[in-house]
């Protein structure tokens, strides 16, 4: 989905500021950083203000902001908040063309260029870095670009500002161009896009990956690598008289016995699940239900503005029981509930009864797109229950910070799925953590004192 705060509009209906989007990215080991650079132009006769609201990965840490204007480069200066903003009000009252960027809200950023003169042309970098996680000898880069229409008010629930909401146009179109330079053993992995075409060639060290036919800002820009041999990765660099090591390790843990399920089924059946991503929650729940075995227990509920369970309590899963209750009701699964109220449906699902036996609690399976404002408060609710929720996101610009917080919070998972990836094997990667024996004593030891670790 496209936004109208990717080109914002002159008090007179015209389309004016933000033309383009380009990415430059480089992964090496299990860090990723990315460039995004913004191109504002103002094709408007007045002086304008330019503010865009724009995702980031979730996680991700900014490292740098840069505007150039004119042939001059200018680089940022962290500040609090509230003297930032008084300096930004001060710079555009002396007529000068300041820059602020503010973190508005989990996975989201606002840019503010004021005084954008006639005709100028201003450029914007933002600059970040993010920790991926090898999982199966897989990794997946994922470059958020959309902010799509969310349940609720993103004022209220978003903790946006008036002038940084976003209202969703299908009509608007902004070009978006892109290369990542992967760098070392994730370099000999099979790379792929199921968001974009892209074109691969060799590069010293590793593979450059282009976007390569025109693209819009109209879903997220995925890359994945497959097939990765090297499992554990580390990056040291100085600093001043020590080091800095980033490190991410993949130990042979020695596999216990698998466990019966303890499962809630919670589909979203919103509105704006219709088309691919409904298609893709039934092809999930299908692939579950081949999967269950008789000593599980399950609930199957779908929600929207409303939620409904077809049992109010976790059933054994007989063959009776798949074939007739819950094959009928995936069947029946339709995006046909309205909006999105995530809250309501998690706090009645949290409310179904399961069996005293399991005393580590209850799992929740949620599919959904996670189009939500009001992240916090959900987020909050499921850390009070004794669940974890293993999330799977489905469409072509899920809310990854509400799915993978919600998953990082409880102890649970996160699998995103665009429309050109088999779910299955997502739904196999969920199931394989869902039985796993949990594991909670892991420590590092250094040969050496450790300053400060994470």
């Amino acid at each position: 989905m496209k936004e109208k705060n990717y080109g914002m509009e002159s008090m007179f209906g015209e389309e004016i500021s933000l033309k383009s989007v380009h990415l430059d990215g480089r992964l090496e080991g299990a860090l990723f950083t990315g460039k995004l650079r913004q191109k504002y132009v103002n094709e408007t006769a007045e002086t304008i203000e330019a503010i865009y609201t724009f995702p980031i990965a979730w996680s991700a840490c900014l490292l740098n902001v840069a505007l150039e204007l004119n042939g001059n480069r200018l680089e940022a200066l962290a500040l609090p908040k509230k003297q930032a903003e008084d300096k930004y009000e001060d710079a555009i009252a002396g007529g000068d063309t300041p820059v602020m960027i503010e973190k508005t809200s989990k996975g989201l950023y606002t840019a503010n260029l004021g005084n954008l003169k006639p005709g100028e042309e201003a450029f914007i970098e933002v600059e970040y870095s993010q920790l991926l996680a090898l999982e199966d000898g897989r990794f997946r880069v994922l470059v958020p670009t959309v902010i799509g229409e969310r349940y609720g008010d993103s004022v209220r629930n978003g903790k946006l500002a008036a002038h940084q909401a976003v209202e969703t146009d299908f009509l608007v179109e902004y070009g978006f161009t892109a290369q990542i330079s992967v760098i070392g053993d994730a370099a000999l992995g099979k790379i792929a896009s199921p968001s974009h075409v892209i074109r691969i060639s060799e590069i010293e060290g590793g593979q450059l990956i282009q976007v390569s036919e025109p693209s819009y800002m109209d879903r997220d820009f995925v890359i994945t690598i497959n097939d990765l041999k090297t499992a554990s990765t580390m990056l040291v660099a100085e600093d001043g008289p020590e080091f800095a090591v980033v490190a991410s390790f993949f130990p042979e843990l020695v596999a216990g016995e698998t466990t019966s399920l303890n499962l809630k089924v919670l589909v979203d059946c919103s509105g704006s699940m219709k088309g691919d991503s409904i298609e893709q929650a039934q092809e999930a729940l299908f692939e579950l239900s081949e999967r269950l075995e008789p000593t599980d227990q399950i609930s199957y509920s779908k929600f929207g503005t409303t939620v409904e369970h077809i049992a109010d309590q976790l059933t054994a899963c007989t063959q009776s029981f798949i074939k007739n209750q819950l094959a009928k009701a995936i069947h029946e699964t339709d995006a046909d509930l309205g909006g999105t109220n995530l809250n309501k449906a998690l706090s009645e699902t949290f409310k179904i009864s399961f069996s005293t036996a399991y005393s580590e609690g209850s799992d929740i399976l949620l599919i959904t797109d996670g189009l939500v404002w009001n992240v916090d408060e959900i987020v909050q609710q499921a850390r009070r229950s004794n669940h974890r929720i293993f999330a799977i996101g489905v469409g072509s610009a899920p809310a990854e910070s509400l799915l993978k917080e919600l998953a990082e919070q409880t102890g649970g998972a996160c699998e995103l799925v665009t429309p050109n990836e088999q779910i299955q094997d997502a739904v196999l990667r969920v199931l394989a953590k869902l039985r796993a024996t949990r594991t909670t004593d892991l420590s590092i030891s250094w040969p050496t004192q450790v300053i400060w670790q994470s």
